[in-house]
């Protein structure tokens, strides 16, 4: 879906907002690559072919929760599983399902993960022998 002229001015707005003011570090940076990212994307039509890259290793528990991080980000660093089980957790719905912030860009709330986290306390031997 290609952006309308109002739809560049409000990200170009939002941009300039960005830029002048106090909002969080990380979240800004975040928004701000999105946002120049679909700028771009619509000055110069859609790219032909772009290299996937690993994502920097991000301290997780520096992070505020609204926040952002995508899949190489949290797997297997914070969900030390692989990414078709979390995937398959995320159609299941026991994982929290992430948000589309661009046509290519999918990324989890901090938040979310964390209350996520919080919920799986890690099951005792006791519980397992009482639950069979």
């Amino acid at each position: 879906m290609k952006p309308t002229n109002v739809d560049v001015l409000r990200l170009r707005q939002i941009l300039k907002e960005l830029d002048t003011g106090d909002s969080n570090l990380v979240t800004a940076q975040s928004l701000r690559k999105v946002i120049t990212w679909l700028l771009q994307e619509d000055l110069n039509g859609p790219r032909q072919h772009q290299v996937a890259s690993r994502q920097a290793p991000v301290d997780f528990d520096a992070l505020p929760d609204s926040a952002y991080v995508r899949l190489a980000q949290i797997v297997p660093a914070v969900v030390p599983v692989s990414h078709a089980t979390l995937w398959r957790w995320v159609r299941e719905g026991t994982f929290p399902a992430p948000k589309k912030l661009g046509s290519q860009v999918t990324a989890w709330r901090v938040g979310d993960v964390r209350a996520w986290l919080d919920g799986r306390a890690p099951e005792t031997k006791a519980a397992k022998r009482t639950r069979a």
